[in-house]
């Protein structure tokens, strides 16, 4: 039977935190029988899945599944097959979501037959709140994913959004195992192929800084630039067969844009740097074959960056000031 939302958790040695997330979700305002929450135990060695599996035996709307540790895509994926709601959130195990949120999101949904429902996460480290400037969605009216897109920053995290699933079905959109920027290679593909989509200005999603994530690690660092250039060339080739200029010229720029965030926090000197621009420049010259000139910043931003990477973001932020002085 078909309810209107799952909660796709992905659950890894997470024991002390799990508690906190699961409750959240059954802390809400609408009847359980709505929605189902899915923890999926990816081969946890702490407490995890005894705590999971107590849930699950609680409470009818839980189910508890677990495989051999693979990593959070794949574990997001089989949880995808198994998911009937005509929604999906993804939850991370260590995060949690605002008490008496779902009736509010759940009448939106009715509402505009949507796609996708994106509202704010809001990151909090040591019980404090902290807010990222610029990424607090505006409320928007329904457009394409397509028009969305341009129109705003938003954050590429796909905890902050409902996911229409038979979208993910109709267009095999699914995560890549073992990319470790899998939100940020899938969060465009789910923008090109939504026809309804909108934004809420709502705070629905704490997501939990923690200094000992494997995200600090300078390795793990150089991983995730990897995974980004992973994606940038991914979406060069998608374009081919799924034509879009202005959406995935600006694509392509919150690409290299991300890569070179990291690359600042993980290379200290331009010879760490050079393979990583190599392959960037590479990718960045493929994607610009498939993409009609045109009278815009953000294919000058690429074209720029292809010839000069590492002055990248200097030029975007020139240009962008010089439109807005234009604009006064």
């Amino acid at each position: 039977m078909e309810k209107w939302l799952s909660f796709i958790v992905p659950v890894y040695n997470v024991e002390d935190y799990l508690s906190e997330c699961v409750d959240s979700l059954l802390n809400q305002d609408v009847p359980s029988e709505l929605y189902e929450i899915i923890l999926y135990d990816d081969g946890s060695t702490d407490g995890s899945l005894r705590i999971a599996q107590k849930y699950g035996a609680d409470y009818a709307n839980i189910r508890v599944f677990t495989h051999p540790n693979s990593g959070a895509a794949e574990t997001r994926n089989e949880a995808i097959e198994k998911a009937v709601g005509k929604y999906i959130w993804f939850v991370d195990s260590d995060d949690f979501i605002a008490p008496g949120l779902l009736s509010r999101l759940y009448e939106k949904t009715r509402e505009g037959h949507l796609d996708m429902l994106i509202f704010n996460n809001v990151a909090f480290e040591d019980g404090k709140c902290r807010r990222f400037v610029g990424f607090d969605v505006p409320e928007s009216p329904i457009k394409t994913g397509i028009e969305l897109y341009q129109d705003f920053y938003y954050n590429p995290v796909l905890t902050n959004r409902l996911i229409l699933r038979d979208l993910l079905a109709r267009h095999r959109l699914r995560y890549i195992p073992g990319n470790k920027a899998e939100d940020c290679v899938l969060n465009p593909l789910c923008f090109y192929h939504a026809n309804a989509v909108c934004s809420l200005p709502v705070d629905a999603y704490y997501y939990r800084m923690r200094s000992q994530s494997v995200s600090h690690h300078v390795d793990n660092q150089k991983r995730i630039i990897e995974s980004l250039l992973e994606g940038l060339e991914s979406h060069s080739d998608y374009m081919k067969e799924h034509p879009a200029p202005g959406f995935w010229m600006r694509v392509c720029v919150h690409d290299i844009r991300r890569v070179h965030i990291w690359l600042d926090t993980a290379c200290g000197n331009r010879k760490e740097k050079s393979g990583f621009i190599c392959r960037e420049r590479s990718a960045l010259r493929s994607a610009l074959k498939r993409l009609p000139f045109r009278l815009s910043i953000d294919y000058a931003v690429l074209c720029l960056a292809s010839l000069s990477p590492l002055l990248i973001l200097d030029v975007q932020r020139f240009l962008r000031t010089m439109k807005r002085w234009i604009k006064r």
